[in-house]
Order: C-alpha cells, then sequence, then structure tokens
C-alpha cells in the first residue's frame, strides 16, 4: 500500500512581467525582515485577505486587486461586504473587478497595470490567486494515477486513486483546502485500511474560517450554492451587532446567517461574520454531522452573555421559531 500526500503550491498567474520580479507568495511574504511601505496584493481570497489586514495592522498601507466582484467572491454578496466594509475602515484600498494586465519594476517597487489601464504602484507585491499540485515531476503517468484536468490526483469516496493500491490524500486530491480537512481524510483513510469505517470522504460535513478580524466562517450551502443547485431553503439573517456580548466587548461588526430545509429543519448551510466566528460555525457543523434539526439550536439553554446566544438568535429570526 502506498499513499500519496505531497501537497500543493502556490500558483503563479501569467502575467506580463510578474517573472522578472521578486514576487511574495504566504512562505515568502513571511520571511520579509522589513515592513512593506506599500503591499499590492492580487488575489482577494482566504490568503490574500488574511495578509492583506495583517500587513495593514502593522503600518504598512495595503491595496488588494481582486479580478471577482468582490473580496472571497465565493461567498454571497453580504457575507463579503461585511468583511469589504471592515477593511475599507481600516484604510485598505480594495479594488474589485479588476485584472492585472502586467507587473513592472520601478526605482521604489512595482508598478501594477490593471486591465482597465489603471496603475497600481506600491514596494512590494503579494501573489495570492490559488494553489496547484505537486504532481508536475511525481510520475504519475508511468504508475497509472489518473489526474484531473489541473494535474490534481483523482481518488474515489474510499481515496483509491486508478492504480491498485495507491492512495492519495490532503490537499492534492483536489478538495477543500484545509489542514483539518487533510488530517480528516488520515482519520478516514486509517479506519478504511483497518477495516472499520463508516464513514467516507463525501459523507462529512467540512467548516471553513477565514482568520480575518472579523473572522469569516461556512459550512454548508450559501445561498448562491442553494440555488445553483436547486435547494429550496428559508433564509435567517441578523447583524452581529444584535448579539448582547458583541455589544459589551464592542465587537459589533458581522453578521449571522441560517439557511434551513423548510420542509425537514435540517440545516442547509450557515455563514457567520463576527468575533469567535470560527469558534461559532462549530455548533451548525456539529447538527448538521448529526443529521439534527435546527429546532436544536433553538431549544438549548445558552448562558449569557456569550456568543453562542447569537447562534440561537439567528435560528429565531425564523417565522417558525419566533417568539409569540
Amino acid at each position: 500500500i502506498f499513499v500519496i500526500d505531497v501537497g500543493v503550491r502556490p500558483a503563479t498567474p501569467e502575467i506580463e512581467g510578474l517573472a522578472a520580479l521578486p514576487w511574495l507568495d504566504n512562505r515568502r511574504v513571511m520571511e520579509l525582515e522589513a515592513l512593506p511601505e506599500h503591499l499590492v496584493v492580487i488575489g482577494g481570497g482566504y490568503i490574500g485577505c488574511e495578509f492583506a489586514q495583517m500587513l495593514r495592522r502593522f503600518g504598512a498601507a495595503v491595496t488588494v486587486v481582486q479580478r471577482g466582484s468582490h473580496l472571497l467572491d465565493r461567498e454571497d454578496p453580504d457575507v463579503s461586504e461585511a468583511l469589504e466594509g471592515v477593511f475599507r475602515a481600516e484604510g485598505i484600498d480594495v479594488v474589485v473587478g479588476a485584472g492585472v494586465r502586467r507587473a513592472a519594476a520601478r526605482a521604489s517597487g512595482v508598478a501594477i497595470t490593471l486591465q482597465d489601464g489603471r496603475r497600481i504602484d506600491g514596494s512590494h507585491v503579494l501573489v495570492a490567486v490559488g494553489r496547484r499540485p505537486n504532481t508536475d515531476d511525481l510520475g504519475c503517468e508511468r504508475a497509472g494515477i489518473g489526474l484531473d484536468g489541473r494535474g490534481f490526483i483523482k481518488v474515489d469516496d474510499r481515496y483509491r486513486t486508478s492504480a491498485e493500491g495507491i492512495y492519495a490524500v490532503g490537499d492534492v486530491t483536489g478538495g477543500p483546502q484545509f489542514t483539518h480537512t487533510a488530517w480528516d481524510d488520515h482519520r478516514i483513510l486509517f479506519d478504511v485500511l483497518t477495516g472499520r469505517s463508516a464513514r467516507s470522504r463525501s459523507g462529512r460535513v467540512i467548516p471553513y474560517v477565514v482568520f480575518t478580524d472579523p473572522q469569516v466562517a461556512g459550512v454548508g450551502l450559501n445561498e448562491r450554492e442553494a440555488r445553483a443547485r436547486g435547494v429550496r431553503f428559508d433564509v435567517a439573517k441578523m447583524p452581529f451587532g444584535q448579539v448582547a456580548r458583541a455589544i459589551e466587548i464592542d465587537e459589533t461588526a458581522g453578521l449571522l446567517k441560517l439557511l434551513v430545509d423548510p420542509q425537514t429543519e435540517r440545516i442547509v448551510g450557515a455563514n457567520i461574520v463576527g468575533a469567535e466566528a470560527g469558534e461559532l460555525i462549530h455548533v451548525f457543523a456539529a447538527l448538521m454531522q448529526a443529521g439534527a434539526t435546527a429546532r436544536a439550536v433553538v431549544d438549548v439553554e445558552m448562558a449569557h452573555p456569550t456568543f453562542a446566544e447569537g447562534v440561537q438568535s439567528v435560528a429565531m429570526q425564523l417565522p417558525r421559531y419566533a417568539l409569540g
């Protein structure tokens, strides 16, 4: 038995002139010995947003250039907008709907030219536009291991590749690229190989967290994904600032959002933007994994004053659970 877990590395976009510059990725930016005067971030996903806010709070000027219409553009617009408002309030220049045409060196740094002709001058450029699998020189073809169109190893629900006796786990399989997902891959595969697994790769709930401030967390489907799949849902929303604990410690930015199946009352998905969102989202993740209904979070007694009260309160925005 062989198990492949070779991971991924930062993707390099095809931008004219970029290869000639000392551009930063998520590893090299951590090796800087001095604060950038003006960091230009290409890419408004998880990595781009986390580093943009971190470097801004250290004191750098920061501009984020995002091709999509919003930061974190896989999220629903209201979720993205909640974070964008915080970024702009902190002095981060957010440029959305803008592709990059070329990058060039200048006397004191770099010049980034956008597709519409605008130019952004900076001292450093961080590229955060995704990841590519480390399969280029692995010899997968010779071993009979099938790859998808992007070079990720294709596996079935039990992590088997197309080659007998060879399994693959982690980011190289093209699934959600999170440490906790890779760890769970190993747990499931261990049980599969020892003959005691009831779980499978697809039969799990995967939460995620963007470690900005406020944090952005989610689990299950968002509104856009649910509509695309034809999944029926009722939606409940409330500002994070309506949570008593958030008011008390002055951490009111963000929102809570819950999607519930109108027939079964099971949770379709949830999103939280707010303080400790990464902790709170696991309430919904556990209920979804257990197949429980939203009624469970409505009926449980939440201690006051805690952020967890917000998890209950957003469910109670739905008419079926509302008081009165």
